[in-house]
């Protein structure tokens, strides 16, 4: 019984995570993709003892699955992975995307989020509902915005934190979800690492 709840918790997180970052809808439908982005993703070499890659895969879930596909901008690379911890959560998610005009692309991505405030939709036949909002977090690179989430999904009470960074033509979508209680400084460490991949 406990497996399938890790296991259920895990989807969760992982609808959540694939809503709240550069997943879905116009932010990756357009364009063609030739992308050397995939080397500057984090490995699993990267991360700490007993994390693993996984598939990320979902589509969207309330405003989180619209608030990241910046109007009129189409990306011309894109690159995705995830990870999470012995095989439930924590997990987290990196997006990289570059953009013609990231700079247009990074104010219309944070202004949705910043309209996002209620989450609610249907995860596996149950409902889904939470809240969105600003998350005080340290600046990186060009410019950079940071949000968490918290849900409720089949009694499961849930946590996410979403960072946006732009960093010249490159917008990163980082996010980290789990138990509500997230240690900041995880998610900082993982930006971090992330970052140093970046051009």
């Amino acid at each position: 019984m406990a497996r399938f709840q890790l296991s259920r918790s895990r989807r969760a997180v992982s609808v959540a995570l694939a809503a709240a970052v550069v997943v879905v809808g116009a932010l990756w439908a357009s364009g063609t993709f030739d992308t050397p982005l995939d080397a500057h993703l984090l490995s699993v070499g990267q991360m700490p003892t007993g994390w693993a890659a996984y598939n990320v895969s979902g589509n969207g879930l309330g405003c989180l699955g619209t608030s990241l596909a910046p109007v009129g901008e189409a990306p011309t690379a894109r690159a995705t992975i995830g990870f999470d911890y012995g095989g439930s959560i924590p997990a987290v998610v990196e997006r990289l995307a570059n953009y013609p005009n990231a700079t247009t692309a990074y104010r219309s991505i944070v202004g949705n989020l910043i309209a996002c405030t209620t989450l609610s939709g249907q995860s596996g036949g149950q409902a889904l509902s939470g809240t969105v909002g600003p998350l005080s977090f340290p600046r990186f690179a060009d410019a950079s915005e940071a949000f968490e989430a918290n849900f409720a999904l089949g009694g499961t009470h849930l946590g996410e934190e979403l960072v946006i960074v732009r960093k010249g033509n490159t917008i990163m979508a980082f996010d980290e979800g789990g138990n509500p209680s997230l240690i900041p400084s995880q998610c900082q460490g993982f930006v971090e690492k992330a970052l140093m991949k970046l051009p």
